[in-house]
């Protein structure tokens, strides 16, 4: 009795060990899962945010260009001796009607249209009032210029940002400013190429917090400024990075993927629902438990 006694309470050991195994290697292989899903949505959302913060930065780039050969060439001596179709050629290149892409405007030191690239005879139009005209006004070291969202009076109330650079005059005094627009169209139509779920946010910002864009896209947003905590902005400074956390006003939890649009003032951020990303390891684990759980009680029954 006392061996057969030592026998059964042996079996009962061992079967609790492979219970207890069975368990452990079942932890283990869902916590090993969940880091390998969390790590590849990392990735991604960090791809994601690189490669539409490259397509729109080689866009504003070439635009850029066009507005700076723009500023060189009104410089030149000889410009006073061209007659206005051949001046016309001469400052606006091919670059100023490619999609999406909006007049560029020479500004006067008023803010009066003095050129226009798509009219010999500019209209007469005012737009000192824009934050685009009063930043390079104010300042002579600002650079290249990202505007907020504004309703086009040269395009019937379309929807546009401005890029822009400032002309200065040889004495270094406020000479005016050289102005582009682009049609806000180009940024929704760029995330509605890639896919990404119906809880996860697009949104483009400027370095000072002004969102440009946000898709989905809601015209309350355009222009805003952002209402969030210190830890959030040091990524808009920093230009990079990710963090997860819940920001928004419908309380969802999201990983932000930060990536900076270079030669720009402008930071694009892609933010995906944790739900969403770890659904695929939710759907494992809800096969891989009552297994284990199963195995348990025939290793222990």
């Amino acid at each position: 009795m006392n061996s057969r006694g030592i026998v059964h309470r042996t079996l009962y050991a061992l079967a609790g060990i492979v219970a207890i195994g069975i368990c452990a290697a079942a932890i283990s292989l869902l916590w090993m899962d969940r880091r390998v899903t969390w790590e590849a949505a990392y990735v991604s959302a960090r791809n994601l945010a690189s490669v539409l913060a490259a397509d729109i930065g080689r866009t504003l780039h070439v635009y850029d260009l066009s507005l700076q050969g723009v500023v060189e060439r009104l410089q030149d001596p000889g410009i006073a001796d061209l007659d206005p179709q051949s001046l016309h050629r001469f400052l606006f290149d091919r670059s100023a009607t490619a999609a999406y892409l909006g007049a560029i405007v020479v500004l006067d030191a008023q803010g009066n249209i003095r050129y226009d690239s798509l009219a010999l005879t500019p209209p007469k139009l005012n737009f000192a009032d824009r934050d685009y005209f009063q930043v390079h006004r104010d300042a002579d070291d600002t650079g290249l210029f990202v505007s907020r969202p504004y309703n086009s009076r040269l395009r019937g109330g379309d929807e546009s940002i401005a890029i822009s650079r400032r002309i200065t005059n040889p004495d270094g005094s406020f000479g005016g400013v050289v102005a582009g627009s682009l049609r806000t169209a180009y940024f929704r139509d760029r995330f509605a190429e890639v896919s990404i779920g119906p809880h996860d946010p697009t949104t483009v910002f400027r370095n000072d917090g002004a969102v440009l864009l946000r898709n989905p896209y809601s015209s309350a947003d355009a222009g805003s400024d952002i209402d969030v905590p210190l830890d959030f902005q040091q990524y808009l400074i920093g230009r990079e990075g990710a963090f997860v956390g819940v920001l928004s006003h419908d309380g969802v939890n999201r990983l932000y993927a930060f990536d900076a649009i270079e030669r720009t003032p402008l930071v694009i951020d892609v933010a995906l629902a944790v739900d969403d990303l770890l659904e695929p390891w939710v759907r494992r684990a809800a096969l891989i438990v009552p297994i284990t759980r199963a195995l348990f009680v025939s290793a222990v029954a």
